[in-house]
């Protein structure tokens, strides 16, 4: 990924994530360019086989729990590092994954990392807004205008036009991505939960920073 990051949107379902991704970004970047590799298919062997060529890897409704000791293919593709693809039925290759990768969640992944280190590569992407009570008729018709907007070629022009100028803005602040301070906060608790865990398995517990329970 040329941001050198991964990103999580993150809400529980019926917050419009699947609205974004399945049907907005598949539209105008082509459902041939999207791969569909789970968070937890990219620490292991295979990772990136079918994201060569790709332009963006996108998986929706994923809850993954990853050992920090199987980060190194995602801390590689995510950070635009070569590595080493098992293709099928083919020898390996070294190639880079160019595939922006990201992943609808209702948490932020759990990942066991005692060095931190991927941390800075995860950028959280809160999606709150909660449309459930929202009438079904409502809903219904919000995707149909949808789907009906993005058979019109000028708003895809449109559309593409704004992605242009968001990356002409990311490239002249040198892909400085701002952290918003919800973002912040959900990571440093998944973050606190991880150290738990982590103590739990080290047996470790006078290092741990333990998260701050609130009176109810």
């Amino acid at each position: 990924s040329v941001v050198k990051k991964f990103f999580v949107i993150q809400g529980p379902t019926h917050t419009g994530k699947s609205l974004v991704f399945d049907t907005i970004m598949s539209s105008v970047i082509g459902k041939e360019n999207m791969g569909q590799e789970p968070l937890s298919y990219l620490t292991g062997r295979n990772a990136g086989s079918t994201l060569i060529g790709k332009l963006l890897n996108w998986v929706d409704d994923e809850n993954a729990k990853i050992n920090g000791n199987k980060l190194d293919k995602l801390r590689s593709i995510s950070g635009g590092a070569s590595i080493q693809v098992e293709l099928k039925y083919k020898d390996p290759i070294i190639a880079k994954v160019p595939a922006t990768l990201i992943f609808g969640m209702n948490h932020i992944p759990d990942m066991l990392d005692a060095s931190g280190a991927m941390d800075n590569r995860l950028h959280v992407i809160p999606f709150h807004v909660d449309f459930k009570k929202t009438p079904h008729k409502e809903q219904l018709a919000t995707r149909r205008a949808v789907r009906a907007m993005l058979k019109d070629p000028l708003q895809i022009s449109g559309i593409i036009n704004d992605i242009i100028d968001t990356l002409r803005e990311l490239v002249g602040n040198g892909f400085y991505l701002t952290k918003s301070v919800l973002s912040s906060k959900l990571k440093e608790e998944q973050k606190n939960i991880n150290q738990l865990e982590l103590g739990w398995l080290n047996d470790d517990w006078e290092n741990v920073v333990r998260p701050t329970i609130k009176d109810a």
